[in-house]
């Protein structure tokens, strides 16, 4: 649950750091060679991990297929099919995860123990046309 809440948090902040207005300035991620990936607030250091089992997607604003929202429509896309790469596949109807984070965005979960790469599913996802974009989810 930790997990999940940290995901909606980073997220949250990506998608409104635009909308800041007049609210205390708040420091972007900067990754330095020597340091690990972290934030400052308010003069404290925040250490940032990046999760390889979670992706998050922003989706297009168009109107879904039918009556299925599109995180539904990616679950299925993406279980439906499987993932294929080399040396590595995620069969067809495991228990790939899609959740909803609004309209727009979902948290795409990696079963445990699946032998494919976030690297291979952000390809897999990429390619479906009523996605804009993939993000990586830090925590």
């Amino acid at each position: 649950m930790k997990r999940f809440v940290s995901a909606i948090l980073i997220t949250a902040c990506l998608w409104n750091i635009d909308n800041l207005g007049s609210r205390p300035q708040a420091s972007l991620a900067q990754t330095q060679p020597t340091e690990a990936l972290s934030y400052s607030f308010y003069g404290k250091q925040i250490p940032l991990n990046l999760r390889n089992d979670v992706l998050a997607v922003r989706f297009k604003a168009i109107q879904p297929r039918g009556n299925k929202p599109l995180y539904l429509q990616l679950q299925d896309d993406l279980t439906t099919r499987g993932i294929q790469g080399r040396g590595s596949t995620l069969q067809p109807n495991t228990n790939l995860q899609v959740d909803p984070l609004g309209n727009q965005l979902a948290l795409v979960r990696l079963p445990a123990g699946a032998r494919t790469s976030t690297r291979l599913l952000t390809n897999q996802i990429q390619q479906q046309p009523y996605v804009e974009e993939t993000l990586p989810v830090l925590n």
